[in-house]
């Protein structure tokens, strides 16, 4: 039964993704607008229109605005790596999604880079540009040309990690009075720490396969900053903004993730210190995010909005790191289960945004839902094969 479902989801997601052609709409794109784009470069005007694009806007006032569909990295990253798990012979599908996140990179004088396809104005650290540098979609991107290099051996991507490489150690590289971190931005004052840790563990890859290692002492001091701030309860905070004292389900398991990946690529780090963190962390997640009926919290102890991309991220962890983050007190089949059970809808065969308490969310974000849940899916059903592959 489980199976079944499975496949008939993951053909369902498939045709979706292509119909759209990866394009789609995203919560922070209100201000493509071709109407409000011109309006203001007002800061608090943007971060009131982006806030009320994020949370309430709807896909039909989308189209009256005229907002266009976007490309986003991550629904070609998430696309890639559910693609290369499920494909057979034909490999066309892989390529095109390196092909396609090769096409988004962006030149500077110092390297390599990808951004959003939208200005984000945000209440922590002011307001990046369309189309410029962020650390979340390149660390994304990273990932997936790093893994297609091993298979591939294309010089091509080699030189755009060593590129990417070279400018976010010197446009990213920031400071703060809690030390060095990777911006979410080049302008950032304020440490994000999922996406530092992220970030810290794309470069560490790619530090390894270009064999440029100077960089990693870098890189392992931008890790340091946030790993110090974990308590001993596994908390750790969104960012040290003093409005950023929160964290949520999915952003606590990149976390989690991202220590994984960096004590096993960069040697300058002190792997004890990484390995008691993790497991704080770790218990930190299944006390305040795990609950009983293979169901998950949002933010600690609190039950809704109830959003596929959060069970999405758990049942990719789970797999990846041997679900050694839930110690066996999870069945991510039932998980899987569970929120297609909630938020799939079937008019549309698609996943539903968020449900809330008293409402749902029908909205059609392609890189928030709907890529999330085709990787998860993909590795549910080829499960056996990473555990074959990476462990």
């Amino acid at each position: 039964m489980t199976e079944e479902v499975l496949s008939r989801r993951a053909d369902e997601l498939k045709d979706l993704l292509e119909k759209y052609d990866y394009k789609g709409y995203d919560p922070f794109d209100i201000l493509n607008s071709p109407f409000l784009s011109s309006v203001s470069r007002n800061y608090y005007f943007n971060l009131v229109i982006n806030k009320f694009g994020s949370r309430v806007a709807s896909d039909n006032l989308r189209k009256l605005l005229r907002v266009p569909l976007i490309e986003d990295p991550k629904i070609y990253t998430c696309s890639y790596f559910a693609y290369k798990l499920l494909e057979d012979k034909d490999p066309y599908n892989s390529k095109l999604m390196i092909n396609r996140l090769v096409g988004l990179t962006k030149q500077s004088n110092y390297g390599t880079y990808w951004g959003y396809d939208y200005t984000w104005p945000t209440i922590y650290d002011g307001t990046n540009r369309k189309g410029n540098s962020t650390l979340v979609p390149s660390s994304f991107a990273m990932f997936a040309l790093s893994y297609d290099f091993t298979l591939t051996q294309n010089n091509k991507l080699l030189n755009i990690l060593d590129s990417t490489l070279a400018y976010f150690i010197k446009e990213h590289y920031c400071f703060n009075d809690r030390g060095y971190f990777l911006g979410y931005f080049s302008h950032s004052k304020v440490n994000t720490h999922n996406a530092n840790l992220l970030g810290c563990a794309a470069l560490s890859i790619a530090s390894v396969i270009t064999g440029t290692n100077t960089h990693l002492n870098k890189i392992s001091k931008c890790a340091l900053t946030s790993l110090k701030l974990i308590d001993r309860n596994g908390f750790l905070s969104y960012n040290d903004h003093s409005r950023g004292n929160w964290t949520d389900a999915y952003h606590h398991l990149y976390i989690i993730g991202s220590l994984y990946i960096i004590k096993s690529f960069n040697d300058k780090v002190d792997k004890e210190l990484y390995e008691e963190k993790i497991l704080q962390l770790s218990e930190y997640y299944r006390d305040n995010f795990l609950l009983k009926g293979n169901l998950l919290n949002y933010f600690p102890n609190t039950f809704y909005p109830i959003d596929c991309h959060n069970y999405a991220a758990a049942i990719i962890f789970s797999v990846l790191f041997q679900n050694k983050i839930f110690a066996d007190s999870i069945d991510i089949y039932q998980l899987f289960l569970n929120i297609d059970k909630i938020t799939w809808n079937k008019k549309k065969k698609r996943y539903l945004h968020k449900v809330h308490k008293m409402r749902k969310d029908k909205r059609f974000f392609l890189r928030w839902n709907q890529s999330w849940m085709f990787l998860a899916i993909a590795v549910l059903m080829k499960k056996d094969k990473i555990m074959d592959t990476f462990h």
